[in-house]
């Protein structure tokens, strides 16, 4: 989600609000400057492993374009579709709003305080001791660092993971979450990090370089982050056994001048003591604050993709090196200059409008369609819901919404101990109200707005144009039905605050949540429909609908507040007593006068939805407990579970177990006067129960049950709050900044599933109950949490099943030999070196265990012209028919290709088989068994003129030399088989050792579509023999 996307950035004074002179008077005094990371940035975000599931009620919604093969390193290439409201400014359309690309990777941060590398990646700690009053008269307390960056790694995979860089004793220290057990390096001087390098667990080396950065654009605040990378883009992945790298370019650019601004309602409530002998009663005022966000970026845009001979370019709409606006339009992929794929990504270009900003263009992606030689294409098709041509305001969570909110701050009732008379005529919207019986404090009762309605109320998704249908090339489509997110809210529909939790009232949220996908076939029939209902369910097919709020937007969330006084001062906001109580009083505890002070601080608050967006932090606006998903369309009239097939029900793990109640993971809460909360982003989306249902005589009937348990760890990263202490024109003399801040802790963290429970059910044996089996999983995890050991056993039979494994490691209390050294180094540590597999099946009774199968490989080094390669060099497998079960050699690798291709391979009765490859070193194109390397060679050397080496590396093979090949005096008692390839899209032919060719046909897209011989070898119209023919209808075909 778009994590502090809608906290005050690039600006130094961001922590609550931004501070505007006001007739001589400040706002709170704001500080810890924090300036997120880019759109683009935030895009990436959304498709990594932890945004598309059930739990937020996101569906996985993705179009396959192609798949990077890279020496055996895999990198699907698709497009991807997640639900977003559309936002003031510029909304991140590249490849069409709410699609982003699968491989975009890149390392983003949000800068706390000021960027960690000016301060030596440390915490000033230190200067907390000194004296407030320096950094008073100084401007404010803008330029000290009391807060790591937090920075988000998303890798080409999709996964993801957070770090922070911190100096310690022994140099720069990376903290990371997620269990990885990667290794992170960065270059940096002391004004910007330039380039980060990752290395994860496969030794697989991804390099991001500097890319986004905030940018002084239209609008935009003054501020000396500029040119402070907030991003950086994957430039480069280096795999541990191939010199080849996969390079990533960004030759263009795109300067977002369109200003994320939004004009909303922000008002300062002010009261102030003036004890005797000065005659003026106690006064309070109420003023506007013109509170506007900007958001401008340099945000660099992927142009191509290279490796080997394969190129894959992105052609955008405006070719200039620098736009204001921009998308892609095309992606071209060629091998050798040859085109492989063409892929057009049709858009349309809306404008909406919101006030103060007509005509911001949004692209909506149209069609996708893909082709090649000589092909019918592909096409997939987009529709979309209405999109609101005019806004006029944003929700409680930035979005946009139809409501005004240039003066009305909200539906919030709150109490002052000044008289109305005094903000009467203040020009913002206050309301006054005349209290009720239940109100028992002595304060005024006002609401912030003129109107009664909720004017944050959020838009639904037909507003916001949101993907509705998607057709496929084969003439079927899905229909995708999306609806808001709905919470408890502790604001009645009067604007009070509701004290009981029990008493709370369901409000409809920002964002969508799947409801509905119906699959059709090409005819128009429907395939398959699934209903998701959300929260608890009563027994048939109604919900809840409700989700777990991750901030309630209500008065305590929108306020932002300082206070002389030495109790809360939302206590008067609340109506409550100075002990927090719903109970009458009589004297103002506010009113504390000291005669012998000339003037004495009361207290001084803000009221802003930038607040509640500060605390939400641009996390998802609400998370499910409980999520159904119904096999059937089971919210259509007439509502009746033999419409389904079944259903199955989920279960997270989102609370914490309080005494007598539960807490949300992440509750707000509140350091000194400034509600905030501590980052938990590893708690979310932890599957803690699921359950199968099948319908069965217009019942639901349980048939299967899966329970995990989870073991949770976690780093605490201690930063710095500021906690609005005292007011900073009204600070005790001499006091230390100390007040001023107190600890919050950042988790960075991982979850490990540590047991699963399976019950299935089955086999009635009378009404009503069944025979039933529960199979359980125990895991176990070494220091790097990789899995060591799995154990599985039943409930009946008392038969266990332990698998454990082992990967390269350094030993504590031996020898470790130097290859595995070198792979620990290279971090190179997620191959399995053993796997075995061991029972207490035992037929004589024991319980011992005993050995079922095992698997072992010895890693070798091998080196080969400029490369050193980590490789399997012997295969073991454990003999079971001794008394001592033992590991017995199976095979044994002797060389490899300067790409880490076999090419000599020993059996283990000790045939030896030589593999060549070609097509510069990416395709197999003989095998050569019962040979020698010293024969082989000489035969290649006859045949092609060349050596091995050389022959590997040429782009294509000589068809003809190499059917000539296997006939070669040299091979005279070998076996050999032979292949040829069209590079990227497959084999176009296999000769087995007995002479016998097999072709491949492929259409412009690279799809089988023939596969076939000649008789006798003979190739000739008379002698082709169809083996089978492969067809593809798409709709107008």
């Amino acid at each position: 989600m778009l994590r502090k996307i809608l906290r005050n950035c690039i600006l130094l004074f961001a922590v609550i609000h931004i501070s505007i002179a006001l007739n001589g008077q400040t706002a709170i005094q704001p500080v810890a400057p924090s300036v997120p990371t880019s759109p683009q940035a935030e895009a990436f975000k959304k498709y990594g492993d932890f945004e598309i599931n059930y739990s937020t009620g996101i569906p996985d919604i993705s179009i396959p374009l192609f798949e990077i093969n890279h020496r055996g390193y895999k990198l699907p290439i698709t497009l991807k579709y997640n639900p977003q409201p559309l936002r003031p400014g510029y909304n991140y359309d590249v490849y069409g709003h709410g699609w982003g690309l699968s491989v975009s990777s890149c390392i983003s941060r949000t800068i706390e305080y000021i960027p960690d590398e000016w301060r030596d990646f440390k915490l000033e700690t230190d200067k907390l001791s000194n004296s407030f009053e320096v950094y008073r008269r100084g401007g404010g307390i803008t330029n000290i660092n009391l807060g790591y960056d937090i920075f988000n790694a998303i890798l080409p995979d999709g996964s993801s993971f957070e770090f922070v860089v911190r100096r310690g004793s022994n140099g720069l220290e990376y903290i990371v979450s997620d269990n990885r057990s990667v290794q992170i390096s960065c270059s940096y001087t002391s004004a910007n990090i330039n380039s980060f390098t990752v290395v994860d667990e496969r030794g697989i080396k991804y390099t991001f370089a500097g890319a986004d950065t905030p940018y002084n654009g239209l609008g935009a605040s003054s501020s000396p982050f500029y040119g402070s990378y907030v991003s950086w883009q994957l430039s480069s992945i280096n795999l541990p056994n191939t010199t080849e790298p996969i390079v990533f370019k960004y030759d263009q650019s795109m300067e977002t001048r369109y200003k994320r601004y939004a004009k909303e309602a922000a008002v300062l409530l002010r009261y102030t003591l003036f004890p005797p002998p000065i005659s003026s009663p106690p006064t309070g005022m109420a003023a506007p604050i013109e509170n506007v966000q900007s958001y401008c970026y340099k945000m660099k845009l992927l142009t191509s993709i290279k490796y080997g001979s394969t190129s894959i370019s992105l052609l955008y709409k405006n070719n200039a090196s620098t736009a204001e606006y921009n998308y892609v339009d095309e992606i071209r992929i060629e091998d050798n200059d040859n085109l492989v794929r063409n892929i057009l990504l049709n858009k349309t270009i809306y404008n909406y409008s919101y006030t103060g900003f007509p005509n911001n263009p949004i692209a909506k992606l149209r069609n996708i369609t893909i082709s090649g030689n000589s092909v019918h294409p592909m096409v997939y098709e987009c529709t979309y819901t209405s999109n609101g041509g005019y806004f006029a305001g944003t929700d409680h969570w930035g979005y946009l919404n139809s409501s005004d909110v240039q003066f009305n701050i909200g539906n919030f009732n709150v109490f002052i101990n000044f008289k109305y008379e005094f903000i009467q005529q203040a020009p913002v919207a206050i309301t006054k109200l005349t209290k009720s019986s239940q109100d028992l404090c002595p304060y005024e009762k006002i609401k912030l707005s003129s109107i009664t309605s909720d004017n944050r109320a959020p838009l639904s998704p037909y507003d916001h144009g949101v993907l509705e249908v998607l057709k496929y090339p084969t003439g079927g489509y899905t229909k995708f039905e999306f609806e808001n997110h709905e919470f408890l809210t502790s604001t009645d529909v009067n604007g009070n605050y509701i004290f009981d939790k029990n008493g709370r009232r369901a409000i409809k949220a920002g964002g969508f949540r799947i409801r509905k996908i119906t699959n059709y076939t090409s005819d128009g029939s429907i395939a398959n429909i699934k209903c998701y209902g959300y929260g608890k369910a009563d027994g048939s097919y109604r919900h809840t609908g409700l989700g777990e709020a991750v901030v309630d937007p209500n008065i305590l969330t929108y306020a932002n507040y300082t206070n002389g006084a030495d109790f809360p001062l939302r206590y008067m906001f609340l109506g409550l007593s100075i002990t927090g109580k719903k109970e009458a009083f009589i004297t103002d505890p506010f009113d504390n006068r000291l005669p012998t002070q000339e003037s004495v601080w009361g207290w001084e608050c803000t009221f802003t939805a930038d607040n509640f967006r500060r605390i939400l932090n641009g996390r998802t606006p609400v998370v499910y407990s409980e999520v159904t998903v119904y096999h059937g369309d089971i919210f259509s009239y007439p509502y009746s579970v033999d419409r389904t097939t079944g259903k199955t029900v989920y279960k997270y793990d989102i609370y914490d177990i309080l005494a007598s109640d539960t807490l949300f993971f992440e509750a707000p809460q509140y350091y000194g006067n400034n509600m905030s909360y501590s980052p938990k982003k590893y708690r979310y989306n932890i599957l803690k129960e699921k359950t199968d249902y099948t319908c069965e005589n217009q019942n639901y009937r349980i048939i299967r049950n899966e329970i995990n348990e989870w073991i949770k760890n976690y780093h605490g990263i201690m930063n710095y709050q500021y906690t609005n202490a005292h007011h900073t024109d009204h600070a005790p003399a001499n006091i230390s900044l100390y007040p001023f801040f107190t600890a919050k802790s950042y988790y960075l963290g991982g979850a490990l599933l540590s047991l699963r429970k399976v019950t299935t059910y089955a086999n009635k044996v009378y009404e009503n109950v069944y025979y039933t089996i529960t199979q359980s999983e125990y895991y176990a995890y070494n220091p790097r949490d990789q899995l060591i050991e799995k154990i599985s056993s039943g409930d009946r039979s008392g038969t266990s099943l332990k698998i454990t494994y082992t990967y390269p490691v350094i030993s504590t209390n031996g020898t470790t030999p130097a290859t595995i050294q070198d792979m620990v180094n290279k971090n190179i540590i997620s191959p399995v070196l053993e796997e075995r597999s061991v029972s207490n099946a035992d037929p004589s009774g024991s319980s011992a265990f005993l050995d079922l199968s095992g698997t072992k490989v010895e890693y070798g080094t091998f080196n080969v012209g400029n490369s050193t390669l980590y490789l399997p060099s012997r295969l073991y497998e454990l003999n079971l028919s001794t008394s001592v079960s033992s590991y017995v050699l199976s095979g044994e690798v002797l060389s490899y290709s300067e790409q880490g291709n076999p090419r000599e391979v020993v059996s283990k009765d000790g045939v030896h088989t030589i593999y060549l490859w070609s097509y510069k070193d990416r395709y197999l194109i003989a095998e050569i068994k019962n040979a020698t390397s010293s024969q082989v060679s000489a035969a290649v050397s006859s045949v092609f003129g060349m050596t091995i080496d050389a022959l590997s590396q040429v782009s294509a093979p000589d068809v003809a030399k190499l059917k000539s090949f296997r006939n070669n005096a040299n091979l005279k008692d070998a076996f050999v088989s032979t292949f040829t390839y069209q590079p990227l899209v497959g084999v176009t032919s296999m000769t087995d050792s007995s002479g016998m060719t097999t072709y491949y046909s492929y259409d412009g897209l690279g799809r089988l579509t023939e596969t076939y011989y000649y008789e006798g070898n003979v190739v000739s119209s008379d002698k082709k023999r169809t083996l089978q023919q492969y067809e593809y209808h798409y709709r107008n075909q």
